[in-house]
């Protein structure tokens, strides 16, 4: 999903395909991975060169980052206000620990990788049984899936809020 545009689109085709589980695990593994890649490629050889061009966009996260990486990403991530890319190249020129980026990726692409996965499977339910209608598509099913999705950015929130009071308390 970082490396190929139209993430969601192939997210959707894998569920449709592989199913919801078999799709969301194929994702999360080959999207955190791409990721993580993209990363190594811009901390071996283009760092220095892309920190000349977009240091000063990404330089409002290097405060948070040092805080606590880990939840700084799961929330970018699950609230995906900052471009994927612009966290990847910050991740790559500012020198955030690679486990923290790879597990804040992976957890916080997690719940929307998983709803999209579900589209596609109940969309291939829905060819399977020949109902692709209207009546069809708009099912309880699919009507839940959109409902989660429409949730994650109070899920961002909370997870921002709960952390900050454990961080206030420390």
């Amino acid at each position: 999903m970082t490396l190929i545009p139209g993430g969601i689109i192939l997210t959707i085709l894998g569920g449709f395909l592989f199913g919801n589980w078999l799709a969301t695990f194929l994702v999360l593994v080959s999207a955190s991975v791409g990721a993580l890649v993209l990363v190594l490629i811009i901390r071996m050889g283009f760092g220095g060169l892309i920190h000349k061009r977009v240091g000063h966009r990404v330089r409002f996260m290097e405060k948070a980052f040092r805080q606590n990486a880990f939840l700084y990403i799961l929330s970018l991530r699950l609230l995906p206000i900052i471009p994927f890319f612009m966290i990847n190249l910050a991740v790559g020129i500012l020198n955030i620990r690679l486990k923290d980026f790879f597990w804040g990726t992976f957890w916080g692409i997690a719940p929307a990788t998983f709803i999209y996965a579900n589209i596609g499977t109940n969309l291939a339910i829905l060819i399977e049984n020949n109902n692709l209608s209207i009546s069809g598509i708009i099912n309880g099913k699919m009507l839940w899936a959109l409902f989660l999705l429409a949730l994650l950015p109070l899920l961002s929130i909370f997870l921002k809020k709960f952390t900050r009071n454990i961080f206030d308390n420390i």
